[in-house]
């Protein structure tokens, strides 16, 4: 019988979403590999709990600063499946970015997020 790995969520992503969670709402309880969140405008955005670092999604807003490396998804990109329902403004059928950041880029991003 083979037991299945459960990657843990690396200390810094641990760190990530607890910041994110002091700030804004979650949508519900995270799965495995990820947590939603819900700004007061009702914008979402989501933390991947199972990569190295810090790697959060948000609605493909104008103005995003210059941080991290970005990855956009066009509307009909696919993109990781458990976005549909920890955060599903951000699941297939909308623009999202993808963003891979140090953990010092978190709050800014976070303080614009809120804003735009």
């Amino acid at each position: 019988m083979t037991t299945a790995t459960v990657r843990r969520p690396s200390l810094t992503a641990e760190f990530a979403e607890q910041e994110v969670a002091r700030l804004l709402r979650r949508i519900k309880n995270p799965t495995t590999k990820i947590a939603g969140f819900e700004t007061p405008a009702g914008r979402h955005l989501a933390l991947d709990r199972t990569v190295q670092g810090v790697q959060v999604w948000t609605e493909d807003l104008p103005g995003r600063p210059a941080l991290g490396r970005v990855v956009r998804y066009p509307a009909k990109k696919s993109r990781n499946s458990n976005l549909q329902s920890q955060a599903n403004r951000l699941a297939t059928g909308r623009d999202a970015i993808m963003w891979k950041l140090e953990p010092a880029e978190l709050m800014p991003l976070l303080a614009w997020y809120q804003r735009a």
